[in-house]
């Protein structure tokens, strides 16, 4: 699904984190269909790490869930970070 509400969505929590939501497949259906979420952050654009688990974890029935990420460490005073999903099969 490509509609504007299924797409990665910044949360904001006026905390310094940046924070990413998003729907997927459970682990049962990533399992079955062969799909791997890989979230990453960088202060850069350039230079990405994983971050390893969700924030935040909701049921969606159906085999799916919503999911927040959030930055390992603040964004301080003049700097900027980014955090991007992305899905691969395997």
């Amino acid at each position: 699904n490509d509609s504007r509400s299924a797409r990665p969505a910044p949360v904001k929590k006026n905390d310094n984190f940046e924070y990413l939501s998003f729907d997927q497949y459970n682990s049962e259906f990533q399992a079955d269909m062969g799909l791997v979420y890989i979230v990453e952050e960088s202060s850069d654009r350039r230079t990405w790490s994983s971050i390893s688990s969700p924030q935040d974890t909701t049921d969606l029935g159906g085999g799916m869930e919503r999911v927040v990420y959030r930055t390992t460490n603040q964004t301080s005073a003049g700097t900027t970070q980014f955090i991007r999903v992305r899905v691969k099969s395997k």
